[in-house]
């Protein structure tokens, strides 16, 4: 009957990775080949020590998928409802939510590009799009967004040039209107 790799470290299936690593540990320590090198019971420690690592590796593994399997659940969550806050006007909320996040995907990228824009951080807000555009190419609403804020790229010196001698003309909402003109977002 063959050995489930839990059976093989002696550990039950709800271990934790440090009660894997010590149960490990402690099987190295007992069963190295080092400690047999006059003795004929070598080759069969070195058999259990070729079991012992397979079982390790295995156990390990699988621990770091469901982990991570885990942490990008919690992260898509995290996404869905900083977007959700992005496209209610909620900048500050989404940031916070978003800088909480450790795996930045593309998703993430598109999100904080938004908000920074929101802020008023256009050079950092190019940053994020672009950096969602190259990590995810065929998204249309990535490229549209940062298309519609840098192909006009006149229209920022126009309105920055007509706000300067004309007190009422608000610099953001003509980068708004820019920035939103295609993506269906409502700017004000």
């Amino acid at each position: 009957m063959t050995k489930t790799p839990y059976e093989i470290l002696g550990i039950d299936q709800n271990s934790t990775e440090d009660e894997i690593r010590n149960a490990y540990r402690i099987l190295v320590k007992k069963y190295h080949p080092d400690k047999y090198v006059n003795n004929p019971l070598r080759d069969l420690a070195e058999e259990k020590m070729r079991e012992i690592n397979a079982a390790y590796e295995e156990l390990i593994s699988s621990y770091k998928k469901k982990q991570s399997y885990e942490n990008s659940s919690g992260n898509n969550e995290a996404l869905k409802k900083s977007r959700k806050l992005v496209f209610e006007g909620e900048y500050s909320k989404a940031e916070e939510i978003l800088l909480n996040i450790n795996f930045k995907n593309a998703e993430w990228n598109y999100l904080m590009g938004i908000v920074h824009f929101k802020k008023g951080l256009y050079d950092s807000s190019y940053t994020y799009l672009s950096r969602a555009c190259s990590m995810d190419p065929s998204n249309d609403e990535y490229r549209n967004s940062l298309r519609n804020i840098f192909r006009n790229k006149m229209n920022y010196s126009y309105c920055y040039g007509y706000r300067r001698s004309d007190p009422n003309c608000d610099i953001t909402d003509c980068i708004k209107e820019i920035f939103f003109r295609g993506c269906g977002c409502n700017f004000k």
